[in-house]
């Protein structure tokens, strides 16, 4: 049997791994937007090149691709709606972390509601309520953030 060294887990090992995913992730985009795929396609590499650009730091790049993910969501109805409430609750997140908390709870407040329509119960759905109460109470909306929390 043929072992294979163990690999340091550091963040420059880890850094160099996301910079490939995201070269992956901007050819397979590029390749898309090349060949005309439509939106419903191009979303869910468009979102994960965002995440990808979060955990490296790059949070205007991310943020430009979560606008995009956002505005093209109002004009198509063959999206994954799961898949867009994930994308709303992460640039959610993204606009919380850099203290922007009334755009973020406009955010987290559209994919609850998807959550709400298309999956209720689900994990992400009970991450983006608890996400999205917490900051409604960072708002100082305590009343608001009960009715999330006991909504069903």
């Amino acid at each position: 049997m043929i072992s294979s060294p163990e690999l340091p887990a550091t963040d420059y090992y880890s850094d160099k791994l996301l910079e490939e995913a995201a070269r992956l992730y901007e050819h397979a985009l590029e390749v898309v937007e090349t060949n005309n795929f439509d939106f419903a396609t191009r979303a869910p590499i468009v979102d994960s090149l965002a995440e990808i650009y979060v955990k490296l730091g790059q949070l205007s790049r991310a943020e430009d691709l979560y606008k995009n993910v956002v505005s093209n969501y109002e004009f198509n109805d063959k999206l994954d709606q799961i898949g867009i409430a994930k994308s709303f609750s992460s640039y959610a997140s993204l606009l919380e972390n850099q203290n922007r908390l009334a755009e973020a709870s406009k955010f987290f407040k559209r994919a609850f509601e998807v959550f709400q329509k298309y999956s209720v119960g689900s994990i992400d759905s009970q991450n983006c309520r608890s996400k999205y109460a917490a900051l409604l109470r960072k708002l100082n909306l305590p009343d608001e953030a009960k009715k999330i929390e006991e909504s069903k």
